[in-house]
């Protein structure tokens, strides 16, 4: 088939929000949770483009199945060709953010609205090629159609492929119309795991406060880990004082925003690290407050106001990948030497790191 390029009023732009980053950052909501410390399912609430670009360093290429679905193009009233350009502006970015959580035999499957198959199909084969396709172009320009690409056409993937593994990432991207239709998703991943004891795992991204789709999620007892979008973990710093003030400087001047608890620090250490939301926690009381641990020793975490030895003496002993604690514990630049030293003696492949 000739190629061909689909434009409109913006695409450039919307190209360019596909690579920009965010400061934005999701905490953890415990209490909302269903057994949120044992819990490999996590569902998120925040903007879905927002909500992928946080994603990308933790699940990049490791997602089975994105599925997507869009909702049509709202009918508004003045310039009709203007609110289809600002569609399509909305949905460009978040198919290509979605293709680079794709594992390489991974599948994209998008939820056509009625109506705009035609444009979105010239969108898709541009974005990804159309020998990626798992679809003839007639069965996929049919009114209301669900489409699938996968990552790569070598590997003899077929839309299924991913419901044939019986461990996985499925990522569920929920239509913000109709949110509660992404919960067929969730019965249907949990009666695959019934059927052969599978360990697949879900990411569903909910629209910021959606409460009846976290209910009917909880009515399922199907364990999860709720995080919501929120603003930056740090304080904007404040202007750079000259190198000979610098250093005289005390640590103790807090960045961290007011009201940001330990486990919020914690997701925002696991995420800005690479490490996918779901991974195992483990809780430990030590010195007076909690020392977290994800993935078993990939990292540790303990963000006490006042460090003492025993807390990076105790993290040592498990030699983690990394460890993270809170900037303002350290009474000045020696301290972080001291225990950047410390490491290198008693756990010399830990990473030493501070919010």
């Amino acid at each position: 088939m000739e190629q061909y390029l689909l434009n409109w009023p913006g695409r450039a732009d919307a190209l360019r929000r596909s690579r920009e980053p965010t400061d934005r950052v999701l905490r953890p909501r415990c209490r909302e949770s269903l057994l949120f410390d044992q819990a490999r399912n996590v569902v998120i609430q925040e903007e879905p483009l927002t909500a992928l670009a946080l994603l990308q360093e933790s699940l990049l290429e490791r997602v089975t199945l994105v599925s997507l679905a869009l909702p049509a193009p709202p009918p508004g009233s003045g310039d009709q060709g203007q609110n289809h350009s600002a569609w399509l502006s909305v949905a460009c970015p978040l198919f290509r953010l979605a293709w680079n959580l794709l594992h390489h035999r991974g599948v994209l499957q998008v939820a056509l609205p009625a109506g705009e198959e035609v444009p979105l199909l010239f969108l898709l084969d541009e974005l990804f090629g159309e020998e990626q396709r798992l679809f003839s172009w007639s069965e996929g320009a049919g009114p209301g159609r669900t489409v699938h690409y996968c990552k790569n056409a070598l590997a003899g993937t077929t839309p299924d492929s991913p419901w044939q593994e019986r461990e996985g990432c499925l990522l569920v991207l929920a239509d913000p119309a109709a949110p509660r239709k992404a919960v067929a998703q969730v019965d249907r991943m949990l009666a695959h795991n019934s059927q052969d004891q599978g360990g697949r795992s879900l990411l569903l991204i909910l629209p910021p406060g959606d409460r009846e789709t976290l209910e009917h999620l909880r009515g399922r007892e199907m364990p999860f880990r709720l995080l919501r979008g929120d603003t930056a973990t740090l304080e904007e710093p404040l202007a750079q004082p000259p190198d000979d003030l610098q250093q005289d400087l005390p640590l103790q001047i807090e960045r961290i925003k007011p009201g940001r608890t330990s486990e919020d620090l914690f997701f925002h250490a696991l995420l800005s690290r690479g490490i996918p939301p779901g991974v195992p926690l483990e809780r430990q009381p030590l010195a007076g407050d909690t020392l977290f641990w994800a993935d078993r020793n990939r990292l540790a975490a303990w963000f006490g106001h006042t460090l003492e030895d025993l807390v990076p003496d105790e993290i040592a002993r498990r030699r983690p990948g990394a460890a993270i604690f809170r900037e303002s514990a350290f009474t000045g630049e020696e301290h972080k030497r001291a225990l950047e030293h410390r490491f290198r003696e008693s756990s010399p492949g830990t990473v030493v790191g501070w919010l």
